[in-house]
């Protein structure tokens, strides 16, 4: 597994062994918190030992190329790609292309009617339309995407990818395999 983060993290990492993704170093749930809160729910349920924090978030699948990848911010960034070995135990795997799609509050899978294709086709990338959604349709898109833990069953419903993420709680120094400085580029 990757991670890609903050030259920072890299340093914090090496100073105390054990990293969790809370404060300054979470962008995710700030972005997407319902999203986010989802997921750690699935994970409280899927990883033994779960204690309930923000989840660091790898590249399974494939190994991301450096060339390709863009800063947060306007300049160019110290980054790091960490590579880390974890047991499965320890961490989700989702389909990054149908994760992203959550993200973005579509509903995953085939619509039952035409009435549920128009009121979830209305809601896609419009958070304030999700949240004016009547409480059975909201559980009823969140429970669509569980369709991202279905690593080769997703493909058979869109044409998604078959990159990976996978999710941990706790980024420990012992799991870290190599780790590669490179600068961010910021986005064109």
């Amino acid at each position: 597994m990757w991670l890609l983060e903050p030259h920072a993290v890299w340093d914090k990492l090496q100073r105390v062994g054990n990293l969790y993704n809370d404060g300054d170093l979470d962008i995710i749930s700030s972005m997407f918190p319902i999203q986010s809160e989802w997921m750690r729910y699935q994970m409280q349920t899927r990883v033994p030992g779960y204690e309930g924090r923000q989840p660091w978030w790898a590249w399974v699948k494939p190994m991301p190329d450096l060339r390709r990848w863009f800063s947060r911010g306007d300049q160019r960034e110290l980054m790091v790609r960490i590579e880390i070995e974890v047991a499965r135990e320890r961490t989700v795997l989702v389909n990054a292309s149908a994760w992203g799609e959550a993200l973005n509050f579509a509903f995953l899978g085939p619509y039952n009617s035409e009435i549920q294709a128009e009121v979830f086709e209305n809601v896609r990338y419009r958070r304030n339309a999700f949240d004016a959604l009547p409480s059975e349709y909201k559980a009823e898109m969140m429970s669509s995407w569980e369709h991202i833990f279905d690593l080769e069953g997703v493909l058979t419903i869109s044409d998604y990818s078959d990159a990976v993420l996978g999710t941990i709680e706790t980024l420990h120094l012992s799991d870290v395999k190599r780790v590669t400085k490179y600068y961010s580029r910021p986005p064109k």
